[in-house]
């Protein structure tokens, strides 16, 4: 049948609909098409790309006209353009509150209020987030566990923060104790993973042997060289992080690191991609977190927003340049978007916060995650008393329902929609507003990027199953 005898009211209804999941990028050689609900990627001829830039803009009398010679030379676009629209939304809206959820991906205890550094940058206020130094009680841990165990059936990660959570570690031994001691007891109970945030100048026997015994993963804060680590975590931190990670190292124990890129690492002309190649050279570490500073736009430390976009385009097309060799690099929000990609699994939440992660404040005060600790705007119920405020819970859920789950009107009409992700913390820290997303067009000019430089990487079947690999 000729294309054109296929044009009737309904199939024009049917493509207006599809049109919308199709995003149209270009770069000076390329023409792609990306299809936002299937998370496929499409590279077209100069003239699809043009056709489907008309029936973009609304010119559907081109689908009558020769210009519609793609649609028969290529039936897929056809089927493309003509299949039913699923009947299910293409954003993840239906996901449940977390106070009703049974598993926990991740609690956050705060078994320390203290620490032993002043990072420069520090949104905890050196690590006590405003109260006394103090240090979690056995006794309040326990509470705590007991809580939150009666609460879901599982925890998958129990993860140990601060302050530096190593001033604190004979509570690291109580906590594990107690929850193997909690498991056994119980055979539809699974022991939670564990895992520590450090500052990494602390280490000791007896932390070794904790981390050993419970199979504790650590990640190790470090933001760069001696001179960038100094100057923003305090003179002679780098030294001692760099024996902590040796330490590890040769103890065979599971660490990854984390840095905090800030302007201050701009000014010494040093990029994310640079930053990347230190970490691999000097440490052995392929993959990678290095989050922008959190910190207010007037903050002598912040980076201005294209400045954030040069930098992670620049890391990401490196990122992506290196999977072929065996000395690969890849930053997390690479990953991320890979993951997305090849593995066609939208990310379902913007931000994990009070959706599938809590923490828990030394007092035993509950909160949507540690950007929030000590906030009473963000009080959740405490667990020593056996109270989490479920109308808060509800109120702090339904507040951010529509962003984490990308319900708003622009998130709807987003190509990015079905990988994008942020941090709610970051966003109120800059902003000062729980719901604004000051990221947007940061995150858009990044994944067009990504996209855009991926072609290469996902026509090689070698790359590709290497990439399974890495990211399995």
């Amino acid at each position: 049948m000729a294309v054109n005898k296929l044009w009737n009211p309904l199939t024009i209804s049917i493509i207006k609909k599809n049109l919308t999941k199709f995003h149209l990028l270009q770069d000076q050689q390329n023409y792609f098409l990306f299809d936002t609900e299937n998370l496929s990627l499409l590279q077209l001829d100069p003239l699809t790309y043009a056709f489907f830039g008309e029936l973009k803009n609304g010119n559907f009398d081109i689908l009558t006209r020769s210009a519609s010679a793609p649609l028969h030379a290529d039936p897929s676009l056809l089927k493309l353009l003509t299949a039913e629209p699923s009947s299910e939304s293409p954003s993840p809206i239906n996901i449940p509150a977390p106070a009703t959820k049974n598993v926990l991906e991740r609690l956050i205890i705060h078994i320390s209020n203290s620490c032993n550094l002043k990072c420069r940058y520090c949104y905890a206020q050196q690590g006590n987030y405003g109260q006394a130094n103090s240090l979690m009680q056995p006794e309040t841990a326990c509470q705590i566990i007991d809580f939150f165990d009666k609460k879901y059936d599982h925890i998958q990660n129990i993860q140990f923060f601060g302050g530096e959570p190593l001033l604190n570690p004979s509570l690291i031994s109580t906590i594990c104790h107690y929850l193997e001691a909690k498991t056994a007891a119980n055979p539809h109970k699974d022991l939670p993973r564990f895992s520590l945030v450090t500052n990494g100048t602390i280490i000791s026997a007896e932390i070794l042997h904790l981390l050993k015994k419970y199979q504790i993963h650590v990640t190790v804060s470090i933001d760069g060289n001696l001179a960038i680590t100094d100057y923003l975590r305090g003179k002679g931190t780098y030294h001692k992080i760099m024996g902590t990670i040796k330490t590890l190292t040769t103890h065979q124990l599971s660490f990854s690191i984390e840095a905090t890129y800030t302007r201050h690492h701009l000014e010494q002309k040093i990029s994310l991609a640079n930053l990347m190649d230190y970490f691999y050279e000097n440490l052995g570490l392929h993959q990678q977190h290095i989050p922008f500073v959190a910190v207010p736009l007037t903050d002598s430390l912040a980076i201005p927003e294209e400045i954030r976009i040069a930098l992670s385009q620049e890391a990401i097309g490196h990122s992506l340049n290196s999977l072929k060799s065996k000395r690969y690099v890849m930053d997390s929000t690479t990953q991320r978007l890979l993951k997305a990609l090849i593995f066609k699994k939208p990310t379902l939440l913007y931000c994990s916060a009070g959706a599938a992660t809590l923490c828990v404040s030394c007092q035993g005060d509950i909160y949507p995650c540690f950007m929030f600790n000590e906030n009473p705007a963000f009080l959740l119920g405490n667990a020593v008393t056996n109270d989490l405020a479920n109308s808060k819970l509800s109120r702090f859920s339904n507040q951010l329902r529509e962003v984490n789950t990308k319900k708003t009107t622009e998130c709807q009409h987003c190509f990015a929609r079905q990988f994008c992700f942020g941090c709610i913390g970051n966003d109120y820290i800059t902003t000062g507003n729980l719901t604004e997303r000051p990221h947007c067009h940061y995150f858009k000019q990044i994944s067009e990027f990504f996209l855009l430089n991926c072609h290469k990487i996902l026509a090689d079947p070698l790359t590709v199953a290497r990439i399974y690999q890495l990211l399995a």
